[in-house]
């Protein structure tokens, strides 16, 4: 180092990773070079989902909604309706590539049967774990094969016992999300419904939320989740204003 002549270098934060922790500050300082560590709300906000897992040992939850113009997610309980267009989708799975997992309730499962995969835009990393949480395991004698990438959540114990891939809900949507951190999942965006979705509210175990209002309207339906905070963002993609809120 010291033959390329670098005397001084600027660190916005110390990674929060223990295995890396401090070790290239080190090096640089073993290599006589000094460095200036500012440790500023500014770096964590670059890649909040990495520092809040280290942080907090859970992972960054993103809950996302997509609504009618009328506020309401669908045409009715038993109903899929589908209200973003090409262009809103696209921006969907982006957001969706950039997450760890996809958690959906398992009334969304059976209504909607979503792939809950990244279609829409190339990644270059596995898809996200697929999460469901059952607890009264309406899923136990389904259809659906859970072989590839799912972690299903239940209060049923016989369930739970028949599947490896199948954990008991001991400790809530907190044990959830404690689990699903010790697989090495930073990130979880919620695509649920209101009820789950609320439930993530009412418990205060959410970091982001983004809503989609879509210029469809519908009269009647589902009612979604209201976020009465300020959006931190507004921009309009396809047929939707997305919105992205901040829990503070």
């Amino acid at each position: 180092m010291s033959t390329w002549g670098l005397r001084r270098v600027v660190v916005g934060s110390i990674d929060p990773n223990p295995t890396t922790n401090g070790q290239g500050i080190a090096l640089l300082k073993a290599a006589g070079v000094e460095v200036d560590v500012l440790n500023t709300n500014h770096s964590a906000c670059l890649n909040p989902e990495f520092y809040y897992y280290f942080q907090s040992k859970k992972p960054y939850v993103q809950l996302k909604l997509v609504v009618s113009k009328d506020g309401f997610v669908s045409a009715g309980h038993h109903k899929r309706t589908k209200l973003t267009d090409a262009r809103a989708d696209i921006d969907v799975h982006q957001e969706r590539a950039a997450k760890s997992a996809i958690m959906i309730g398992s009334q969304t499962l059976l209504v909607d049967q979503p792939q809950l995969t990244v279609r829409l835009v190339a990644i270059d990393h596995q898809q996200p774990m697929r999460v469901v949480i059952d607890r009264r395991g309406r899923l136990q004698n389904s259809h659906f094969d859970f072989s590839n990438r799912w972690i299903i959540y239940t209060e049923n114990v016989a369930f739970a016992n028949q599947n490896h891939n199948v954990y008991l809900m001991t400790h809530g949507l907190a044990g959830v999300l404690r689990h699903l951190a010790q697989q090495n999942i930073q990130s979880v965006m919620i695509e649920g419904g209101p009820k789950l979705m609320n439930a993530f509210i009412a418990e205060n175990l959410w970091q982001e939320m983004l809503i989609y209002e879509t210029n469809a309207t519908l009269g009647s339906g589902v009612p979604g989740v209201i976020c009465k905070q300020m959006p931190e963002s507004e921009t309009r993609v396809g047929n939707a204003l997305k919105r992205r809120y901040i829990n503070n």
